[in-house]
């Protein structure tokens, strides 16, 4: 293989391995507006930090921004009486009347 092709097929090769990030929109229509993990919640953080959030545990429920989701949910687990049951957008962000 000529160093021409070589260049040529590792660049195709990056191409392929780097993922776009995902917009907005991406992340509220994927899991029905749920929030599943902490690489969704940093992409949420990197478009808007000031995204709120619903944070639904054992004795209640909050709005929050989403930079303090993660605080906020690790005070929750340290907690013996309290749990975090779901993280996701309000209803109003993913297309619900206000």
């Amino acid at each position: 293989m000529s160093n021409e092709e070589e260049d040529r097929y590792l660049d195709l090769t990056v191409k392929a391995t780097v993922k776009k990030p995902k917009t907005m929109a991406q992340l509220k229509s994927e899991n029905h507006g749920f929030i599943k993990n902490d690489s969704d919640l940093a992409a949420i953080v990197a478009i808007n930090r000031f995204q709120q959030i619903l944070v639904r545990c054992g004795n209640g429920r909050f709005l929050c921004p989403a930079q303090d989701v993660k605080v906020f949910t690790d005070i929750i687990d340290k907690s013996e009486d309290n749990y975090v049951r779901d993280i996701s957008f309000p209803a109003v962000d993913c297309g619900g009347k206000e």
